[in-house]
């Protein structure tokens, strides 16, 4: 009987924490504002002539601020990932198709990738020396970068050649060196 009353106090502390933890979560989700994600259009290509490179979405955040999560339309769960590079082809414009597992798909078109790069670390993931993809892009007003780990090294930089290539063909300058 004398540990009910420090028992007490501290499921009550602990209620409090996760409560508090739990509305500071939900307010990040509605901080930043992402309308609707842009749909892979009809009559796009069901299998491009690369094949998927497998990886891991790692996040999206705010393009520049690499500590800072977009939660909004699921773009904050990480997950594992088929990553398709689509080509423009027969008036369709190209992007970059992120197939998730547990989480829903992203598309990316051409139009909005302003640039790829390369980095060594984004939310929840710190690699090796630019072991990351990273993909600026706009999503109404607001610029996301989203960070993809390829599951094998050498993927990495034939993704970043094929996503640069995608911004050379709609004329956006980007880094090519990455």
């Amino acid at each position: 009987m004398p540990y009910v009353l420090p028992v007490l106090l501290l499921a009550a502390a602990t209620a409090l924490i996760l409560s508090a933890m739990y509305r500071s979560w939900r307010r990040r989700a509605r901080g930043v504002v992402v309308t609707d994600l842009p749909a892979l259009p009809a009559g796009s290509p069901a299998a491009p002539a690369d094949p998927p490179v497998e990886g891991v979405y790692v996040s999206t955040t705010i393009a520049g601020r690499p500590w800072e999560r977009v939660l909004a339309q699921g773009l904050g769960a990480r997950s594992a990932v088929d990553i398709q590079v689509l080509p423009p082809c027969a008036g369709l414009p190209g992007g970059v198709l992120l197939t998730r597992r547990g989480a829903r798909d992203v598309f990316i078109p051409a139009g909005t990738i302003h640039d790829v790069h390369r980095a060594s670390g984004m939310i929840g993931k710190v690699v090796d020396t630019d072991g990351l993809v990273v993909i600026t892009w706009q999503v109404g007003e607001t610029l996301l970068d989203t960070g993809l780990r390829t599951r094998y090294g050498a993927d990495r930089a034939r993704l970043h050649d094929r996503i640069h290539s995608l911004l050379v063909a709609t004329g956006e300058n980007a880094n090519p060196e990455g």
